[in-house]
């Protein structure tokens, strides 16, 4: 990522007796306190939180929406842990946790290999009640999607045809390649941990789908060449959609990828060496926090009382409008639509940083739950359009 920063926290959350290892960076705290995911993987370290949860403070700084500032956190848990053992970690995290999570700085949320049972066992753990978490996946896929098709219009293809890789066929994944098979786009490849598929025709979404859906294997559907992995990222395509772990390409790689344009629905996919080259031969990249921003910006929306449809327009239509023009601005200006992205996120005043108290948190709660339900909708919507409609800053 482009800029540099110090967090405003970082947590080592050790347990000997349940053996539990974890990371907690509050990277900024905003006015409601910060926000993101908890990722469990047998590897995740410090670094890898460390860059998800700046990324985190980029995506509310974008949208200019949410009082938030950025989060993560990460739990080492090894591939084929026992649900016993699996329940005792999560819980010994909200334990350790508990003055952030009870005071409400930190509000986690879903990421790699977590949803709302191992959210609500983290609470369990800290001593609050079990709460409903909405599926955030399938908004993210929608910001993708539009992004997806703001690069086709910048390159002047037509959605339909266009020719896409997908990494990592998860909630995310699997919703976007739904979206983008719905208008005609050719899906020619995607993975999973275990390996790739490709069809240079198209793979047959509906089938995969079903099968994610089955918990049966993906990979194992036919109908195409099964790869390594690594191999999606090389393949001559229009769109290389980056959905996995962080740093997917690098500077050892990134001369192999032969994508015309690189649009992340993971963090930090790509890394600052391998974007340097990329940019150099013309690939367009599009920054991570801009693409993959419809979690956050769904969950606010549907927050606020919107309707389901209503969010999908927003998310797809507004929201796309919004990218277009950061690529017309880029292209104004000679640079990379992360250099513009990145202006617009310290435009304005910043947000404040620091914890407000609770007692303030509580009243700012209970003011926002007098408005009546219509007024909340109205005004959820004209403050993200008018930051959709805002001119990117000239410089």
């Amino acid at each position: 990522m482009s800029d540099r920063h110090d967090p405003q926290m970082v947590c080592e959350l050790i347990e000997r007796r349940t053996g539990l290892e974890a990371y907690l960076v509050l990277d900024t705290v905003g006015p409601a306190g910060a926000c993101g995911g908890i990722r469990i993987t047998e590897d995740v370290g410090l670094d890898e939180v460390k860059a998800l949860a700046r990324a985190m403070t980029l995506k509310y700084r974008f949208l200019r929406v949410l009082p938030l500032g950025g989060a993560k956190a990460g739990i080492r848990i090894p591939a084929g842990c026992d649900a016993e053992r699996r329940t005792r970690l999560l819980e010994a995290f909200g334990r350790k946790a508990a003055p952030l999570l009870r005071g409400g700085i930190y509000h986690p949320w879903t990421d790699m290999n977590t949803g709302e049972k191992e959210l609500n066992e983290v609470l369990r753990g800290a001593g609050m009640k079990p709460r409903r978490f909405a599926e955030s996946g399938r908004y993210t896929s929608l910001t993708v999607a539009a992004s997806v098709r703001a690069v086709a219009e910048f390159l002047q293809k037509d959605v339909r045809g266009l020719r896409v890789a997908i990494e990592g066929f998860g909630s995310v994944g699997s919703a976007l390649a739904s979206e983008l098979h719905a208008r005609g786009a050719r899906v020619v490849a995607v993975s999973t941990a275990d390996g790739a598929l490709r069809h240079d025709d198209a793979l047959d979404v509906p089938a995969l789908v079903e099968r994610r859906r089955r918990g049966e294997d993906v990979l194992a559907a036919g109908g195409g060449e099964r790869m390594p992995r690594e191999r999606l990222l090389e393949l001559e395509v229009d769109v290389l959609v980056p959905g996995a772990r962080p740093a997917a390409i690098h500077a050892g790689n990134a001369g192999a990828v032969r994508a015309a344009a690189i649009v992340p629905a993971a963090n930090v996919p790509v890394t600052d060496e391998a974007k340097t080259a990329l940019l150099g031969r013309g690939v367009i990249c599009l920054p991570d926090f801009v693409c993959n921003a419809g979690g956050a910006l769904g969950s606010y929306l549907r927050g606020q009382g919107l309707a389901e449809p209503a969010v999908r327009r927003s998310l797809l239509d507004d929201y796309g409008r919004h990218v277009t023009e950061l690529l017309r601005a880029a292209q104004r200006r000679g640079v990379s639509p992360e250099e513009v992205a990145l202006q617009a996120c310290a435009v304005g005043p910043p947000a404040p940083e620091g914890v407000p108290s609770r007692t303030v948190r509580s009243l700012r709660r209970s003011a926002a739950g007098l408005a009546p339900a219509a007024l909340r909708r109205a005004v959820a919507l004209r403050r993200l359009r008018r930051r959709l409609l805002a001119p990117y800053p000239a410089v």
